[in-house]
């Protein structure tokens, strides 16, 4: 999200759409970021701060709600809503193959769900959905491609770990 300005085309979900259009520091981790003790290697510039850090507002240029479709011409995805890690958390579906782009909402490792604009309850009802998804390959927003059985079986050690804690 850090660099969303930079692109001509910015598509997100319409409950994102304030979020891109402000960038305020309760809607990202620019805040954390600034916090932490070297943040970055080397600094893009030699007047750069971390302490100054921000992020740059970048309002959407088309809103995307669920069962959207971006065609790319030889190929096009099906937008699906999957809150949870975010209220607008999005992944996209090339229903022709089964190639999935799931962002944030499912990835190796383990889930977050516990900062700014994440929800439990939300990420149970995408856990449930992506149970029932008929994908192929899975990229995630995080870690190494995955298999359908992969992916659900991250979905139900969540929805196992939520029913516990």
């Amino acid at each position: 999200m850090g660099s969303f300005h930079e692109f001509e085309y910015r598509l997100g979900h319409s409950l994102e759409a304030d979020a891109f259009a402000g960038m305020r520091d309760s809607q990202t981790l620019a805040e954390y970021f600034r916090m932490q003790k070297d943040g970055v290697a080397v600094a893009p510039n030699e007047r750069w701060q971390q302490k100054r850090f921000s992020i740059t507002p970048a309002v959407l240029t088309k809103v995307l709600d669920d069962g959207a479709r971006i065609d790319l011409g030889d190929r096009s995805f099906t937008v699906l809503h999957l809150p949870g890690h975010s209220p607008g958390s999005i992944g996209l579906l090339d229903e022709h193959d089964g190639t999935f782009f799931s962002g944030d909402a499912i990835y190796e490792g383990t889930l977050v769900d516990n900062l700014p604009g994440c929800d439990k309850s939300d990420y149970r009802g995408t856990m449930r959905r992506l149970l029932e998804l008929d994908v192929g390959t899975t990229h995630g927003g995080h870690g190494v491609a995955m298999t359908r059985e992969r992916m659900a079986a991250i979905a139900r050690e969540y929805l196992v770990r939520l029913d516990q804690g």
